[in-house]
């Protein structure tokens, strides 16, 4: 009779055509697990930012940052010469600006009466350390005189400008014509609009946006989430701004590294997600993949940022260094929002 021989059963082919097996807990990682969670909890996780967002603010308006342009170099010429300008003539290392007087008509000496009204209330301005004595052009028909400040010119704000115009307004009544010259300009020289700018930058990231997904609210999503994180981080660097001094382009420079960087992660996420949708997955779970996947790439990505924007410091220059730093908080910030917010706002 003959042997038969049994042989197991070969496992079934798996359906190519079937959604991926959704990962467990213990597959997804720390990323997989935190985004799974704010995607279950949009309402609460949302919420929570925008509390952070308006702590930030608030904060900021309490500590009031102070913004400040001065350089200071240890160890070179130039700071040395500074110190010892500060130490033996304390006036000639003081901000000033030039202001000039001049008349088409006879000579600056006709008008002196006038002249002399304007330097008397210029003297009593606030922070007016000293009025020099006007110094008249050969032909007599121009004079100028320097005004020293006890505060940088800039932080005087565009408001000074009235108070100017109001001591110069003997002179011009005497018939003399009033111009602000050195670095009085920072004063009366219109504050550029920025806000105008960012603007622009916004409408055309969402133009772009709309272009690549079709859709507004698809668009919106990334564009909505980087304008909370960005606000947040600006926040956190004015708080910073209270004990560490930045340059007054800090702010700038972060709220532009941050809003790039920050519609750039979450296009990112938004972009897995939509695949993972596709690909069968329900919602929570697409948000837990893409977290796990994307957001490990969104992680790295602002750690190498953080990093090359630190060593700025390496420069040796501390204004720089600060800049960087300035940067970074906006940057951390916006990595935080991209693995958090964005997968509850999926």
């Amino acid at each position: 009779m003959p042997r038969t021989t049994s042989h197991p059963s070969a496992p079934p082919e798996p359906d190519p055509t079937a959604p991926e097996r959704a990962p467990g807990p213990a597959d997804l990682g720390p990323l997989g697990r935190l985004g799974g969670r704010c995607a279950r909890h949009p309402l609460t996780v949302i919420a929570v930012w925008l509390l952070i967002l308006v702590a930030a603010l608030t904060g900021r308006h309490l500590v009031g940052p102070v913004f400040s342009d001065q350089v200071s170099l240890p160890g070179t010429a130039s700071h040395t010469g500074a110190d010892l300008l500060a130490r033996s003539l304390p006036q000639a290392g003081r901000p000033s600006g030039k202001i000039v007087f001049h008349t088409e008509a006879g000579t600056v000496a006709d008008r002196r009466s006038g002249l002399d009204r304007t330097l008397a209330a210029l003297r009593g301005l606030p922070h007016v350390t000293a009025v020099g004595a006007p110094v008249t052009s050969t032909d007599g028909r121009t004079a100028q005189t320097t005004v020293t400040f006890d505060e940088q010119l800039k932080n005087l704000g565009h408001d000074y400008t009235a108070r100017l115009d109001t001591a110069t307004a003997p002179a011009r009544a005497a018939g003399l014509g009033v111009a602000y010259g050195g670095d009085l300009d920072q004063v009366v020289r219109q504050p550029a609009n920025d806000k105008l700018s960012e603007g622009v930058g916004v409408v055309t990231a969402l133009v772009i946006l709309l272009l690549a997904f079709g859709s507004a609210l698809a668009a919106l999503l990334p564009l909505a989430t980087a304008l909370i994180s960005v606000g947040v981080g600006l926040g956190v660097v004015g708080v910073v701004a209270g004990v560490v001094s930045f340059a007054t382009s800090a702010m700038t420079l972060a709220g532009m590294i941050g809003l790039g960087v920050g519609i750039d992660y979450a296009l990112f996420l938004t972009t897995r997600f939509r695949q993972d949708l596709i690909d069968g997955h329900d919602p929570v779970t697409a948000a837990a993949r893409t977290a796990r996947t994307s957001g490990r790439a969104v992680l790295i990505a602002a750690l190498t940022v953080a990093v090359a924007m630190l060593s700025l410091y390496a420069c040796g220059l501390s204004f720089i260094g600060r800049i960087g730093l300035a940067a970074t908080l906006a940057v951390v910030v916006t990595a935080a929002a991209a693995l958090t917010l964005v997968p509850a706002a999926l």
